[in-house]
C-alpha cells in the first residue's frame, strides 16, 4: 500500500496540467476605454463649465447632453435640487389607507397600541374567560392557574363567529364651524384674531377627532355659546371705546382751542411789534437809497456836461483842420494843373508796364509749375504701376506736390464756389490717404498685392465652405473638404469661388485692379472677412491712382 501510494504520488507529480489563460477581448477593452474616456470628458467639461462661462457656451453648443448635465450640477450647487414632496392624500393613494388605532384595551391589565379589530377580539376573549370562570369555581381556579402559567399571546387569530357582539357608542367626526363676528364690530385687529382662530379650527377639523354623538353635540353647543359671548364682548368693547374716544376728543378739542386763542393773541402782539420795527428800518433804508441815487445822478449829469463840452471843442478843432486841408489841396491842384500836368499820364504808363510784368511773371510761373506737376504726376503714376518693386514711398513726392499746388497761380475753377479749388481738395485727400497708411507713408505694389492674394487663396477657399454659424466641427470639416477643391486659371465668367479667385489673380497680373477689387467686394460670408485686409490695401492703392488721375486732368486744363 505504501509503495502504491508513492507510485501514484510520483505519477501525479510527473503529470503537468495545461492551464488555459483567459484572453482579454479587444472589443470589451475598447468599450471599457471608450466609457472611461467619455466619463472623464463629460466630467471635466462640466467641471470647467462651472468656472468658465466661455468654455461653458462652447461645451453646451457642441457636445450632446452637455447642457442638461451642466444645469443639473448648477442646481445641485445652488441647493435647488429637491426631491418631490408627496402629500398625505398621494401617500394614501400609493400605499393604501392607514388603519385607525385605539389607545386602550379594556380588561387586559395594560395599555397598548393595537388596531381596532385586534381590540375587539381581545375584549371578546376576555369576556368569554370571565363568563366561564363565574360558572364554576374549579374552572376559575384552573383558568387562573393557566393564565399564570402561560400568558395570552396578542397575535392569536380569532374567527369572526367567536367574537361576541359589543354595544359600542356611535362616534362622529368633530367638525367645528368658523368663528364669525358681526359686520358692525369687525375691525382690522378683530379680523386678524378671527383669521388666526379659524386657522386653528381648520387644523382641528383636518385631524378628524372621533367623539360620541352626545359629546360632539355638547361640544358644539359650548362652542356656539362661546362664539356668541365673543360677539357680545366685542360689541360692548367697541361701544365703550367709542364713548371714551368721543369724550377724549371733545376735551382735547376744547384744550387745543383755548391754547390756540392764547397763541394767536401772543403772535398778534409780536407781529405788530415786528411790523413797526420793520417799517422804521425800511424807511431809513429808503432814505439812504434815494440819497445815494440822487448823488449818483448829479455826478453823472456833471460828467456828461463836461464830456459834451470837450466834444464840442474837439469838433471845432477838427472843422478848422478840415478847412485848412481844403485850402492846401486847392493850392496843390492849381500847381499840378500848371507844372505837374503830365504826371498822371506817366503814372498810368508805369502802372501798365508793372501789370504786364506781373502777368508775364504769372504766365512763366504757371508754365513752370505745370511742367513740374506733369513730371511729378507721371513719376507717381509710374511708381504705382511698377510690378517688381517693394513697398512704395511717395511721401517726398507728395510734399513736392503740395508745394507746387500752393504756389500755382490761376488755378482752374470748375464750380460756382471760388474757394477751395478742386485741385486743393484732391491734394488734401491724397495727403490724408497717404498719411493713414502709416508714418512712412508706403503703398503696396502690384507684385505685393499679387503675393498677398496668393497667400489668401487657400483661406478663402476654406472659408467659402463654412456655414454661417460654424463651430469647431464646421472649421475642421471645411479644412478637410477644401483639400479636394481644384484650382482654376485664366478669366472665367462663372461665380464659383475658384473662378472668382482665378479671375482676381489674372486682373491683378494685367494691372486691372479695379475689376479685381469689384470681384472681391462681391464675396460674402467668411470669405469676405478673410479677404478684408487685402481689400483695404487694394482700395487704398486704387484710390491713390484715382486721385492722381484727377490731378493729371486738372493740370491739363491749365
Amino acid at each position: 500500500m505504501f509503495r502504491a501510494s508513492r507510485a501514484i504520488g510520483r505519477r501525479l507529480n510527473s503529470t503537468t496540467t495545461n492551464i488555459q489563460v483567459k484572453r482579454s477581448s479587444p472589443f470589451k477593452n475598447f468599450l471599457w476605454k471608450l466609457g472611461v474616456a467619455t466619463t472623464v470628458f463629460y466630467a471635466g467639461g462640466v467641471a470647467l463649465s462651472t468656472y468658465n462661462y466661455q468654455f461653458a457656451e462652447l461645451f453646451t453648443d457642441n457636445v450632446p447632453l452637455a447642457e442638461e448635465l451642466v444645469q443639473l450640477v448648477e442646481s445641485y450647487n445652488d441647493g435647488t435640487l429637491n426631491a418631490p414632496q408627496l402629500s398625505l392624500n398621494e401617500i394614501r393613494e400609493k400605499f393604501g389607507s392607514i388603519t385607525r388605532k385605539v389607545q386602550t384595551v379594556p380588561h387586559l391589565g395594560s395599555t397598548s397600541t393595537v388596531t381596532e379589530p385586534q381590540s375587539v377580539a381581545a375584549a371578546a376573549a376576555a369576556a368569554a374567560a370571565t363568563a366561564s370562570g363565574s360558572g364554576s369555581g374549579y374552572g376559575s381556579s384552573s383558568g387562573a392557574a393557566a393564565s399564570k402559567a402561560a400568558p395570552v399571546s396578542t397575535a392569536t387569530e380569532i374567527s369572526p363567529a367567536a367574537v361576541p357582539s359589543l354595544d359600542l357608542p356611535e362616534t362622529v367626526a368633530l367638525k367645528l364651524p368658523h368663528l364669525k363676528l358681526d359686520a358692525d364690530a369687525d375691525t382690522h385687529i378683530t379680523s386678524s384674531f378671527v383669521d388666526s382662530f379659524n386657522k386653528q379650527v381648520d387644523l382641528l377639523n383636518e385631524k378628524s377627532f372621533l367623539l360620541p354623538e352626545a359629546t360632539q353635540q355638547a361640544f358644539l353647543q359650548s362652542y356656539t355659546a362661546l362664539s356668541g359671548q365673543l360677539n357680545k364682548l366685542n360689541t360692548q368693547l367697541i361701544d365703550q371705546l367709542d364713548s371714551q374716544l368721543h369724550t377724549l376728543s371733545a376735551e382735547l378739542k376744547r384744550s387745543v382751542e383755548s391754547e390756540k386763542v392764547k397763541e394767536i393773541e401772543s403772535n398778534k402782539l409780536q407781529l405788530m411789534q415786528q411790523f413797526e420795527k420793520d417799517v422804521s428800518n425800511l424807511k431809513v433804508e429808503f432814505e439812504k437809497k434815494f440819497d445815494n441815487q440822487l448823488k449818483a445822478s448829479l455826478q453823472a449829469n456833471e460828467q456828461a456836461m463836461l464830456a459834451k463840452h470837450k466834444n464840442q471843442l474837439a469838433m471845432l478843432s477838427i472843422k478848422q483842420v478840415q478847412e485848412f486841408n481844403k485850402i492846401i489841396s486847392d493850392k496843390i491842384e492849381n500847381e499840378r494843373n500848371g507844372r505837374l500836368k503830365n504826371l498822371s499820364e506817366l503814372n498810368d504808363s508805369v502802372k501798365t508796364v508793372s501789370d504786364s510784368l506781373a502777368s508775364l511773371e504769372e504766365t512763366l510761373l504757371r508754365s513752370e509749375c505745370v511742367n513740374q506737376l506733369t513730371a511729378l504726376v507721371s513719376s507717381i503714376r509710374f511708381k504705382l504701376n511698377l510690378d517688381n518693386a517693394p513697398s512704395l514711398d511717395i511721401s517726398k513726392d507728395l510734399q513736392k506736390l503740395n508745394t507746387l499746388v500752393n504756389i500755382l497761380p490761376g488755378k482752374p475753377n470748375k464750380c460756382d464756389c471760388k474757394d477751395p479749388q478742386l485741385i486743393d481738395v484732391v491734394v488734401n485727400e491724397l495727403n490724408s490717404l497717404a498719411s493713414a497708411k502709416g508714418t512712412n507713408r508706403q503703398v503696396l505694389s502690384n507684385e505685393q498685392l499679387l503675393n498677398r492674394w496668393g497667400l489668401l487663396q487657400d483661406k478663402v477657399r476654406e472659408a467659402s465652405l463654412l456655414p454661417p454659424n460654424a463651430g469647431f466641427l464646421g472649421h475642421v470639416s471645411a479644412k478637410f473638404f477644401s483639400l479636394f477643391l481644384f484650382s482654376k486659371s485664366g478669366i472665367s465668367n462663372d461665380n464659383d469661388i475658384d473662378s472668382v479667385i482665378s479671375r482676381v489673380t489674372e486682373n491683378i497680373k494685367l494691372n486691372r485692379l479695379d475689376k479685381a477689387v469689384e470681384d472681391v467686394v462681391q464675396l460674402q460670408g467668411w470669405s469676405r472677412l478673410e479677404a478684408d485686409d487685402w481689400l483695404q490695401a487694394a482700395r487704398s492703392k486704387l484710390e491713390l491712382e484715382t486721385l492722381v488721375d484727377v490731378i493729371d486732368h486738372e493740370i491739363k486744363t491749365l
